[in-house]
């Protein structure tokens, strides 16, 4: 009888050795020649067979997605969104399962779903951490964020563009930062006009350059950096303010 475990789904049958040859002197041109092979059906007891899968099944890892019904955002403080959380084990859907919502560490509630009201969000982020948990053991955990936006404007975020890329050779020093504003995917103050630049710097060492911040606390939209303004290593920043509220 001959198994080989390298085969797909294992390998077994039963053959008739017709001829041996050993060589005394190398073992490795050692043959054996085989003939009436018959494949043999596994006669390993079904009740085996499901306990190895639920032994492979148990060392799965578990894994979660998160949906809403009406999205993270809202605007003036209207509506709402539910959040339904959904455990798996592998590729396979989970339901033996206890989801359980905080804020921090703070308990909201617990159930299949979770409803977020818009208006006990407030001007502030609201995250929640949703964590499923199986015989009373956490498995897994995520993070969901909702946001009001007022007066139904979008969100401002800020990127900074270099000309000239952040690498410099030979202390030839030469670049063009400039901030880029946008309000969703739309960029805004292109002209540099509605929005006051504040630059900052942090040398080699974490410390600000304080002379250089000073000099640059109420700046343009572009500024120019030269040799003048590094030496080594320096992380550059910008924040932008209008009508004395800081974005």
């Amino acid at each position: 009888y001959i198994s080989d475990k390298n085969f797909l789904n294992g390998l077994l049958f039963q053959a008739r050795v017709s001829e041996i040859k050993i060589c005394p002197s190398d073992s490795t041109r050692n043959t054996i020649t085989l003939t009436n092979a018959v494949k043999i059906a596994s006669r390993v007891d079904t009740t085996l067979l499901d306990r190895m899968k639920e032994l492979a099944m148990s060392n799965l890892p578990y894994s979660m997605t998160i949906s809403t019904d009406n999205g993270v955002s809202f605007k003036e403080e209207n509506g709402q969104s539910t959040i339904t959380p959904k455990l798996y084990k592998g590729s396979e859907a989970y339901t033996n399962v206890d989801w359980k919502y905080f804020q921090n560490e703070t308990f909201l509630g617990q159930g299949s779903t979770y409803t977020v009201k818009a208006i006990n969000i407030g001007t502030e982020p609201l995250t929640i951490d949703v964590r499923g948990y199986v015989d009373g053991v956490l498995k897994v955990h995520q993070q969901i964020t909702f946001t009001n936006i007022y007066d139904g404007v979008s969100p401002i975020k800020l990127e900074i563009i270099t000309s000239n890329g952040n690498i410099f050779k030979n202390n030839n020093i030469y670049t063009n930062l400039t901030a880029k504003v946008y309000r969703g995917d739309e960029e805004i103050d292109k002209g540099g006009t509605a929005f006051n630049y504040i630059w900052t710097k942090v040398n080699a060492d974490e410390t600000p350059d304080e002379s250089w911040n000073r000099n640059h606390s109420y700046s343009q939209k572009t500024i120019r950096i030269t040799n003048a303004d590094l030496f080594r290593r320096a992380t550059f920043s910008c924040a932008i303010e209008y009508a004395d509220k800081q974005v």
